[in-house]
């Protein structure tokens, strides 16, 4: 199965990836963790709020020799893109790129210097993207 879509630095994505099927309890948990995020989204913007997304994938998803992203990352990536909301999207920015690994603390979590490289990326996301700032 191959896939090409937009990536948040101008560039497609088109190789091959190759996705494990997804289970229907882990569907079903997507939905109702959708059905979360949409009414947390309405509620964000309802009170004129903006919102954006930092996509924060699993260490063994980006490092050279992991797996693939979760089956439902795409689904994922198109939700957000159909409701126009800007996702820092650290999968596309960190796939295969060996530095990565010294990113994370566990299988997710990201350590000091991840945090570091994070915060960078959110900087010049926020700037390229002109979001508006949080006002203290």
């Amino acid at each position: 199965m191959g896939i090409s879509s937009e990536r948040e630095d101008g560039g497609s994505r088109s190789t091959p990836i190759r996705r494990a099927s997804t289970s229907s309890s882990e569907r079903r948990q997507f939905e109702k963790n959708m059905e979360h995020l949409q009414a947390l989204v309405d509620s964000i913007r309802a009170a004129g709020l903006p919102v954006a997304v930092i996509y924060n994938p699993e260490r063994g998803h980006v490092v050279p020799e992991g797996s693939p992203p979760p089956a439902l990352y795409e689904q994922f990536r198109e939700w957000v893109d159909q409701h126009d909301i800007p996702m820092l999207d650290l999968q596309a920015r960190w796939e295969g790129k060996q530095e990565v690994r010294q990113y994370y603390r566990d299988y997710i979590h990201l350590n000091e210097q991840g945090n570091a490289v994070l915060a960078k990326q959110l900087s010049e996301f926020v700037r390229a993207k002109d979001l508006p700032a949080c006002q203290p």
